[in-house]
């Protein structure tokens, strides 16, 4: 059975059907993403490129499961893939100092 994904236009409040299609970005966004990414991002850029790569690319806040008929196992498999990541990244986001210092410090100092 063809699934047509949902529009987050339609209803924002609606998972996207398929976990796997692209989300777009405003160019804003985009922007922010990029100066991120390249180091130079304004407080204010920071905080939308982490807004949209959470909220958006992960999307920590859909429901994971899917019936069948908008893709079963996979795609509930999938959307879960991409909340651990989106909640991997809050639980960082939002750590205390005693959580931060508990870490250990890595044995290299060579850059991943």
């Amino acid at each position: 059975m063809a699934v047509k994904p949902s529009s987050s236009k339609a209803n924002p409040h609606l998972p996207q059907a398929m976990p796997w299609f692209p989300v777009e970005p405003t160019q804003q966004q985009a922007r922010a993403i990029k100066s991120l990414a390249e180091g130079s991002a304004s407080e204010v850029q920071q905080k939308i490129a982490m807004a949209f790569i959470v909220n958006k690319i992960c999307a920590i806040e859909d429901q994971e499961f899917r019936p069948e008929e908008f893709g079963g196992e996979r795609a509930s498999c999938f959307a879960g893939g991409k909340r651990f990541v989106g909640n991997q990244i809050r639980k960082w986001l939002f750590a205390s100092g005693e959580m931060i210092e508990a870490l250990s410090e890595p044995h290299s100092t060579r850059t991943q």
